[in-house]
């Protein structure tokens, strides 16, 4: 599906650009995916070298990744609509506290 693909071409870019995925890698190239390993589920890779493609993508499956919910969307964003206006507040842009945290997915 979709998501095969989008860890396919993930994967190969990375490898096309840094070489052999590591074990060390395979955390970082998750978490650029927008998956969340653990150290129990790193800690089988922590010393392979040349990590297939079909490697990282069953390791990505393994892990599982949910899209946010809505409602865990609007949870995120209250804390920049004080007012519950369902906008977010000029307060906190001027502060400039919109920023994607690493646990947000990037989708490129």
């Amino acid at each position: 599906g979709n998501q095969v693909r989008r860890l396919t071409v993930a994967y190969e870019d990375f490898v096309k650009a840094q070489g052999p995925l590591s074990g060390t890698q395979l955390a970082h190239l998750a978490r650029l995916e927008g998956y969340a390993p653990t150290q129990a589920q790193l800690e089988p890779w922590q010393d392979k070298e040349g990590i297939s493609c079909d490697d990282f993508v069953g390791f990505c499956k393994d892990i599982g990744y949910e899209d946010p919910s809505f409602e865990e969307l609007a949870s995120f964003f209250v804390q920049f609509d004080p007012d519950n206006s369902g906008r977010i507040s000029k307060k906190a842009e001027d502060l400039g506290c919109l920023c994607a945290g690493p646990g947000l997915p990037s989708h490129h």
